[in-house]
């Protein structure tokens, strides 16, 4: 089955990184992958092409597609015969759709929307106006692909077609996501901390939907309350912060800590590609995101990692705990705050419990593989029920 994945770009993010994922494990018997990007190369590109999936980029610009990025993408489609169209993201959707249409050649089109909507009036007014347009054209869609519940219901508020809904979660490789016994130590030599010390992680590109300084305000109350109750003797705290911007060269973060009197307790350790070591690493992981996210990634590396997590009642993030750590409402310091202090003042058996019960979660609901299979058979189905493959195999026969 040829399959024509449409995609608005590929930068490092989660809905790039879910791509690649998906495409990692598709079973290449049944399944030929293709790769357009509506924008130019990105790093993902070459992580792709080394799976053995073409790429091609039609260099679009940011903004209105021009006419020859346009000719591109139609000669590409009328070229590449696909049996299914998936689009991804929001731009891929609405390209996906269009280009099927004018392109001469019949597909089912499916989408892949990755992102929440809490307010439309909160996205780039060209994004709104994509997200509008697609609302318009989803009754043409064979399947629209959520990646989270928060996100189905509120783009079927917003207008989308809800018959043609269903929701595919994220996946998590759960073999390179795990407990690791020399992880706590090498991140606390690299450190140079003592093995006593707790330590509580944040990760996550430095964005305002992240909510860093939140984290930041939450971090001072847990070390008042840490050093009042005397719990510092001994067993020190501090804080871990990864991410594409969350270096030292941020000036917003290091004003932050030194204002908060965190310098020395705080660890910006800016974009890793170790990032399962450092998950492994941690007592706690903390989402702090205040608002955007859909299904966030970071929270099922961490269970996967058996690392007990406090999140933010902001998307799926509750629904991914299944009542494992604890749950806080966004933009409440105090409430994050109470949510640590909470777990780390329980004994270190429980969060360990806690942790493997965690991963048992991830490796039951949200592996990759059990991910994969989804999407597999929603391909196989629609390309069973299109009328152009029943064309086709008349035509063969």
């Amino acid at each position: 089955m040829k399959i024509v994945f449409l995609t608005t770009g590929l930068l490092t993010g989660g809905a790039e990184e879910m791509l690649f994922k998906l495409l990692s494990r598709l079973d290449r018997k049944s399944f030929d992958p293709t790769v357009i990007s509506l924008l130019a190369n990105g790093p993902v590109r070459s992580r792709i092409e080394e799976l053995g999936v073409p790429v091609y980029p039609i260099g679009m610009r940011a903004g209105l597609p021009g006419p020859i990025a346009t000719l591109r993408l139609l000669k590409l489609l009328r070229r590449l015969q696909p049996d299914l169209v998936q689009g991804w993201m929001y731009h891929g959707n609405l390209a996906a759709s269009l280009g099927v249409r004018y392109c001469g050649h019949s597909a089912p089109v499916l989408w892949n929307i990755r992102h929440s909507l809490y307010d439309i009036h909160e996205v780039r007014p060209l994004t709104g106006l994509v997200i509008k347009a697609c609302a318009k054209q989803s009754s043409q869609t064979a399947r629209i692909i959520y990646c989270a519940d928060v996100s189905r219901m509120q783009h079927e508020a917003c207008g989308y077609d809800r018959t043609k809904s269903i929701v595919i979660p994220n996946g998590f490789d759960v073999a390179r996501y795990s407990p690791s016994a020399t992880a706590p130590g090498k991140l606390r030599e690299e450190l140079s901390l003592s093995s006593s010390v707790l330590l509580v992680g944040n990760v996550g590109r430095f964005h305002a939907q992240k909510n860093h300084l939140g984290f930041l305000e939450s971090a001072r109350i847990v070390v008042d309350e840490w050093v009042r109750g005397r719990s510092e003797d001994g067993c020190p705290i501090h804080f871990v912060l990864a991410g594409r911007g969350v270096d030292s060269d941020n000036s917003t973060l290091i004003d932050a800590i030194s204002r908060l009197g965190l310098t020395g307790r705080v660890h910006l350790l800016g974009e890793r590609s170790d990032i399962p070591d450092i998950m492994a690493g941690l007592d706690l992981l903390v989402s702090s995101s205040s608002f955007g996210e859909a299904f966030p990634n970071v929270i099922g590396e961490a269970m996967s990692c058996g690392v007990p997590c406090v999140v933010t009642n902001i998307g799926d993030s509750a629904k991914i705990l299944g009542g494992l750590g604890i749950v806080v409402p966004p933009n409440e310091p105090r409430h994050l705050a109470a949510g640590i202090c909470d777990l780390l003042h329980r004994p270190p058996a429980e969060r360990v419990l806690i942790g493997k019960e965690s991963r048992s979660r991830v490796v039951a609901e949200y592996s990759l593989s059990a991910v994969t299979a989804l999407y597999e058979r929603t391909y196989r189905e629609l390309v069973e029920l299109s009328p152009s493959s029943s064309e086709r195999a008349l035509k063969e026969g």
